[in-house]
């Protein structure tokens, strides 16, 4: 009996010092950062033919403008990678206030590959400044 319980006792202390691995520590992976993506969208009409607008958005490479002529105009750029703290900002003005104009303007967030959410909205007739905040 004491030879059946020696081997017994043999076989479980085998048994847990194989089931042990040095692989085993108590580390906390590191997460990968997530990735945010900017949708700016534009859209216009004016009653004169080449009516000159500025557009200048906030992308992961800094303030970037461009400049779009046209009567009735419909704009979107998407920008990204960006982290949390980025804030998007949309600017539109424009160049000659003589002329009558309509103009409305969004900005969506998506977050790695989710579907964009729309953040702010907002109209204007001579220009339009848009801003929000990523907060998911």
């Amino acid at each position: 009996m004491k030879k059946y319980i020696t081997i017994i006792f043999s076989f479980l202390s085998l048994f847990v010092c194989l089931s042990c691995s040095d692989d085993d520590n108590d580390t906390i992976p590191e997460q990968e950062p997530v990735r945010y993506y900017v949708k700016y969208e534009l859209s216009g009409t004016t009653q004169h033919i080449n009516v000159p607008r500025l557009i200048t958005v906030n992308t992961e490479k800094g303030n970037q403008t461009i400049k779009i002529e046209g009567r009735n105009i419909i704009w979107d750029e998407t920008y990204g990678p960006v982290n949390k703290i980025f804030i998007p900002r949309l600017d539109v003005k424009i160049e000659d206030y003589e002329y009558s104009s309509s103009m409305e303007g969004k900005i969506y967030v998506s977050r790695e590959k989710e579907p964009f959410v729309l953040k702010a909205q907002g109209t204007g007739k001579y220009s339009l400044s848009l801003t929000c905040t990523i907060d998911f």
